[in-house]
Protein backbone atom coordinates (compact mmCIF):
# COMPACT_ATOMS: atom_id res chain seq x y z
CA UNK A 1 0.00 0.00 0.00
CA UNK A 2 0.73 4.16 -0.60
CA UNK A 3 2.87 4.96 2.84
CA UNK A 4 1.43 8.12 1.94
CA UNK A 5 -2.50 7.42 2.07
CA UNK A 6 -3.22 7.59 6.15
CA UNK A 7 -4.76 5.14 7.92
CA UNK A 8 -8.30 5.59 8.73
CA UNK A 9 -9.94 3.37 11.68
CA UNK A 10 -13.16 3.71 10.18
CA UNK A 11 -15.85 1.47 8.57
CA UNK A 12 -15.49 0.57 5.04
CA UNK A 13 -17.14 -0.36 1.22
CA UNK A 14 -14.41 -2.71 -0.39
CA UNK A 15 -14.86 -3.53 -4.16
CA UNK A 16 -13.82 -6.14 -5.30
CA UNK A 17 -14.03 -7.12 -9.17
CA UNK A 18 -12.63 -10.83 -9.82
CA UNK A 19 -14.66 -11.36 -13.42
CA UNK A 20 -12.57 -9.49 -16.74
CA UNK A 21 -13.72 -10.87 -19.27
CA UNK A 22 -13.49 -8.23 -22.14
CA UNK A 23 -10.54 -6.02 -21.52
CA UNK A 24 -11.23 -3.50 -24.72
CA UNK A 25 -11.89 0.01 -24.68
CA UNK A 26 -15.32 0.79 -24.52
CA UNK A 27 -17.39 4.08 -24.52
CA UNK A 28 -18.08 5.02 -20.93
CA UNK A 29 -22.12 5.29 -20.60
CA UNK A 30 -23.83 7.71 -17.99
CA UNK A 31 -26.45 5.94 -15.62
CA UNK A 32 -29.88 4.63 -17.56
CA UNK A 33 -32.89 6.59 -16.48
CA UNK A 34 -34.94 3.74 -17.78
CA UNK A 35 -33.49 1.12 -15.94
CA UNK A 36 -35.29 -0.65 -12.65
CA UNK A 37 -32.76 -1.76 -10.10
CA UNK A 38 -34.62 -3.74 -7.01
CA UNK A 39 -33.20 -5.58 -3.96
CA UNK A 40 -33.50 -9.41 -5.00
CA UNK A 41 -37.14 -11.02 -3.33
CA UNK A 42 -39.16 -14.11 -3.63
CA UNK A 43 -41.34 -12.78 -5.61
CA UNK A 44 -38.18 -12.35 -8.44
CA UNK A 45 -37.02 -16.18 -8.12
CA UNK A 46 -37.70 -17.05 -11.91
CA UNK A 47 -36.89 -13.87 -13.09
CA UNK A 48 -33.19 -13.96 -11.40
CA UNK A 49 -33.21 -18.30 -11.82
CA UNK A 50 -33.68 -17.08 -15.50
CA UNK A 51 -31.47 -14.75 -15.67
CA UNK A 52 -28.09 -16.79 -14.31
CA UNK A 53 -29.30 -19.85 -16.64
CA UNK A 54 -29.94 -18.47 -19.77
CA UNK A 55 -28.50 -14.70 -20.13
CA UNK A 56 -25.69 -13.37 -17.49
CA UNK A 57 -23.04 -16.29 -18.83
CA UNK A 58 -24.53 -16.38 -22.36
CA UNK A 59 -20.53 -15.30 -23.75
CA UNK A 60 -18.67 -17.06 -21.10
CA UNK A 61 -19.85 -20.47 -20.54
CA UNK A 62 -16.99 -21.00 -18.35
CA UNK A 63 -18.92 -18.67 -15.16
CA UNK A 64 -22.31 -20.37 -15.78
CA UNK A 65 -21.95 -22.62 -12.98
CA UNK A 66 -21.23 -19.45 -10.45
CA UNK A 67 -25.10 -18.25 -9.91
CA UNK A 68 -22.95 -15.65 -7.60
CA UNK A 69 -21.98 -18.55 -4.66
CA UNK A 70 -18.54 -17.97 -5.24
CA UNK A 71 -18.89 -15.92 -2.52
CA UNK A 72 -20.97 -17.71 -0.69
CA UNK A 73 -19.81 -20.93 -0.45
CA UNK A 74 -16.66 -22.12 1.25
CA UNK A 75 -16.33 -25.69 -0.59
CA UNK A 76 -17.01 -23.55 -3.70
CA UNK A 77 -14.70 -24.99 -6.38
CA UNK A 78 -15.82 -28.56 -5.35
CA UNK A 79 -19.51 -27.28 -6.24
CA UNK A 80 -21.43 -28.29 -9.30
CA UNK A 81 -23.55 -25.81 -11.41
CA UNK A 82 -26.50 -27.72 -10.21
CA UNK A 83 -25.73 -27.29 -6.76
CA UNK A 84 -24.85 -23.24 -6.76
CA UNK A 85 -28.40 -22.87 -8.79
CA UNK A 86 -29.80 -24.95 -5.71
CA UNK A 87 -28.56 -22.52 -3.22
CA UNK A 88 -29.11 -19.43 -5.43
CA UNK A 89 -32.75 -20.97 -4.99
CA UNK A 90 -33.12 -21.29 -1.91
CA UNK A 91 -31.26 -18.18 -0.55
CA UNK A 92 -33.78 -16.22 -2.96
CA UNK A 93 -36.93 -18.00 -1.38
CA UNK A 94 -35.73 -17.74 2.08
CA UNK A 95 -35.97 -13.63 1.27
CA UNK A 96 -32.32 -13.57 3.16
CA UNK A 97 -30.37 -13.31 -0.12
CA UNK A 98 -28.40 -10.31 -0.85
CA UNK A 99 -28.18 -8.93 -4.37
CA UNK A 100 -29.59 -6.21 -7.13
CA UNK A 101 -31.49 -6.94 -9.90
CA UNK A 102 -31.64 -4.55 -13.16
CA UNK A 103 -34.61 -4.42 -15.06
CA UNK A 104 -34.65 -2.43 -18.29
CA UNK A 105 -38.39 -3.14 -20.01
CA UNK A 106 -39.00 -5.61 -17.93
CA UNK A 107 -36.48 -7.95 -18.84
CA UNK A 108 -33.36 -8.89 -16.12
CA UNK A 109 -30.43 -7.35 -17.93
CA UNK A 110 -28.32 -7.14 -14.84
CA UNK A 111 -26.85 -8.13 -10.90
CA UNK A 112 -24.79 -6.75 -8.48
CA UNK A 113 -23.82 -8.74 -5.29
CA UNK A 114 -23.80 -6.15 -2.45
CA UNK A 115 -23.45 -7.15 1.22
CA UNK A 116 -22.31 -6.68 4.37
CA UNK A 117 -18.55 -8.33 4.65
CA UNK A 118 -20.24 -10.51 7.74
CA UNK A 119 -21.98 -12.22 4.60
CA UNK A 120 -19.28 -13.28 2.40
CA UNK A 121 -16.68 -15.68 2.29
CA UNK A 122 -12.89 -15.26 0.97
CA UNK A 123 -12.59 -11.26 0.78
CA UNK A 124 -9.18 -10.03 2.19
CA UNK A 125 -9.14 -7.48 5.29
CA UNK A 126 -11.14 -7.87 8.82
CA UNK A 127 -14.89 -8.24 9.46
CA UNK A 128 -16.33 -5.81 11.39
CA UNK A 129 -19.76 -4.49 11.48
CA UNK A 130 -19.85 -0.96 9.19
CA UNK A 131 -17.77 -2.86 6.59
CA UNK A 132 -19.36 -3.47 2.85
CA UNK A 133 -18.16 -5.38 0.02
CA UNK A 134 -19.50 -5.10 -3.61
CA UNK A 135 -18.37 -9.33 -4.65
CA UNK A 136 -20.16 -9.35 -8.32
CA UNK A 137 -21.18 -7.50 -11.29
CA UNK A 138 -23.16 -9.06 -14.30
CA UNK A 139 -24.07 -7.77 -16.87
CA UNK A 140 -26.19 -8.98 -19.56
CA UNK A 141 -24.14 -9.56 -22.86
CA UNK A 142 -26.63 -7.25 -24.90
CA UNK A 143 -26.85 -4.67 -22.42
CA UNK A 144 -23.48 -3.57 -21.65
CA UNK A 145 -21.77 0.08 -22.26
CA UNK A 146 -24.71 1.16 -22.12
CA UNK A 147 -24.76 2.56 -18.25
CA UNK A 148 -26.17 -0.48 -16.39
CA UNK A 149 -23.33 -1.29 -14.10
CA UNK A 150 -23.03 2.57 -13.54
CA UNK A 151 -26.60 2.19 -12.29
CA UNK A 152 -26.42 -1.06 -10.10
CA UNK A 153 -23.16 0.45 -8.19
CA UNK A 154 -25.24 3.76 -7.24
CA UNK A 155 -27.99 1.08 -6.20
CA UNK A 156 -25.12 -1.04 -4.24
CA UNK A 157 -23.88 2.32 -2.48
CA UNK A 158 -27.04 3.31 -1.32
CA UNK A 159 -28.09 -0.64 -0.46
CA UNK A 160 -24.28 -0.93 1.64
CA UNK A 161 -25.24 2.79 2.94
CA UNK A 162 -29.18 0.68 4.45
CA UNK A 163 -26.73 -1.96 6.22
CA UNK A 164 -24.60 1.22 7.72
CA UNK A 165 -21.51 0.98 5.85
CA UNK A 166 -19.27 4.17 5.99
CA UNK A 167 -18.11 5.82 2.61
CA UNK A 168 -14.82 8.65 3.03
CA UNK A 169 -16.63 10.46 0.08
CA UNK A 170 -19.74 9.73 -0.81
CA UNK A 171 -20.19 8.88 -5.02
CA UNK A 172 -20.15 12.33 -6.71
CA UNK A 173 -20.33 13.80 -10.49
CA UNK A 174 -17.05 15.59 -11.06
CA UNK A 175 -15.67 17.41 -14.28
CA UNK A 176 -13.58 15.15 -15.43
CA UNK A 177 -15.62 11.63 -13.84
CA UNK A 178 -17.61 10.36 -11.46
CA UNK A 179 -16.28 8.94 -8.46
CA UNK A 180 -16.44 8.03 -4.48
CA UNK A 181 -13.61 7.32 -2.43
CA UNK A 182 -13.85 3.77 0.60
CA UNK A 183 -11.20 2.42 2.27
CA UNK A 184 -8.93 -0.68 1.69
CA UNK A 185 -8.90 -3.56 4.52
CA UNK A 186 -5.72 -1.85 5.77
CA UNK A 187 -7.56 1.32 6.36
CA UNK A 188 -5.87 3.47 3.27
CA UNK A 189 -8.52 5.72 1.20
CA UNK A 190 -9.04 4.42 -2.78
CA UNK A 191 -10.38 6.37 -4.99
CA UNK A 192 -12.91 4.25 -7.76
CA UNK A 193 -13.45 6.57 -10.47
CA UNK A 194 -14.94 5.88 -14.21
CA UNK A 195 -14.24 8.44 -16.52
CA UNK A 196 -16.92 10.69 -18.29
CA UNK A 197 -16.97 10.17 -22.01
CA UNK A 198 -14.73 12.28 -23.91
CA UNK A 199 -12.50 12.75 -21.17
Amino acid sequence: MNSSIGRVPWPMVQMRTHRVWNTRTVKEAPPRPDVTVRPVSPDQHDAVLHYFDLVAYADNPNWSRCYCIERLAADYNERTKEQNRALRSELIHSAKANGLVAYRLGRVVGWCHAAPKTEVLNVPGEVTPGVGAIVCFVVAPDQRNQGIATTLLDAAIEHLRAHKATFRIEACQTPVCRMAMIFDPDGNTICIHKRNPGR
